[in-house]
């Protein structure tokens, strides 16, 4: 917000400096455009005709306040054609450079040219143009009203981005953050949800399989606890490990170390394994096996 509000403020100070130039341009186009017009008419003292001239400039440009001509070769320098208020035509009577002026709450720029034959070293008077400044001000403040509906859209859009990245990024990590302090708080059986396939949503799901794995070790705990034998503890654990075979059948074999083997697992499966073992060790035959294997069962998956 800081910096839009600066840079604002720096077009608005550029802005108006574009508009003074203007103008000056403006003024001292006029003031010399004038200047060379009237020169004959001057000279020929055609001071109707002057006046003439000046009130058809100012009626087309509505910038124009007044417009004063003065004969240096009359006694006093006497002004002999203008438009405009008179309090303005006399407060700018002795301006002989171009700068600004208040005259009756009106800001204007008052430009200064003299009037002389070109090529001939003789002044026959000068003139003043009056411009307006409050058309500048206007145009000042359609500027900056303009500036600020850009800053004001462009505070908007930031909110809204901020709105949209927290949304996006921090609510997933506050859900990941509520989910890591219930699995520390023993609660085993909870899951953080998946909302991305981001980062966020890569550690959601290692920690749902961290709390998986911790739920099964919790689990064989309690087994180790409640049975006493090796055996029933062995059968225990892989009936338990059984578990975690999913999306196809199979059992867990396990072998001692002297020889014996222990199965858990679907009940199917192990009776399989028993059969394909009686029929290698020729307890029974190969035709009798296969027509077991085949009725109703799924090959095993050891």
């Amino acid at each position: 917000i800081g910096i839009t509000t600066g840079v604002t403020q720096f077009a608005m100070w550029q802005q108006e400096e574009i508009i003074e130039s203007d103008v000056i341009a403006t003024g001292r186009f006029i003031a010399s455009s004038l200047a060379d017009h009237i020169v004959a008419l001057l000279a020929q003292s055609k001071y109707l005709e002057v006046r003439e001239v000046l009130n058809s400039v100012k009626q087309k440009d509505p910038r124009i306040l007044m417009i004063a001509v003065n004969d240096v070769t009359t006694p006093g320098n006497e002004i002999v054609a203008a438009v405009g208020e008179d309090l303005w035509i006399e407060k700018t009577q002795e301006i002989f450079v171009d700068r600004k002026i208040t005259v009756g709450g009106h800001e204007q720029y008052v430009f200064f040219e003299p009037i002389q034959i070109r090529g001939v070293d003789k002044l026959l008077g000068t003139i003043r143009v009056g411009l307006s400044l409050k058309f500048m001000r206007e145009r000042l403040i359609r500027t900056r009203d303009a500036m600020l509906a850009i800053m004001i859209a462009a505070i908007a859009f930031a909110l809204l981005l901020a709105f949209v990245i927290s949304d996006t990024i921090i609510r997933p990590l506050r859900s990941l953050t509520a989910g890591i302090l219930k699995i520390a708080g023993g609660e085993f059986s909870h899951r953080i949800k998946v909302e991305s396939g981001d980062e966020t949503g890569m550690m959601a799901n290692s920690f749902n399989r961290m709390t998986e794995n911790l739920t099964i070790l919790q689990e064989i705990s309690g087994i180790l606890n409640e049975q006493s034998g090796p055996q029933e503890i062995l059968t225990a654990v892989l009936n338990r490990l059984s578990k975690n075979i999913s999306g196809k059948t199979g059992c867990v074999v396990f072998r001692g170390l002297e020889g014996e083997e222990l199965v858990a697992g679907d009940a199917d499966e192990a009776s399989l394994f028993f059969l394909r073992k009686l029929r290698a060790a020729g307890r029974i035959g190969a035709s009798d096996a296969g027509h077991s294997e085949n009725i109703g069962h799924p090959k095993p998956h050891l």
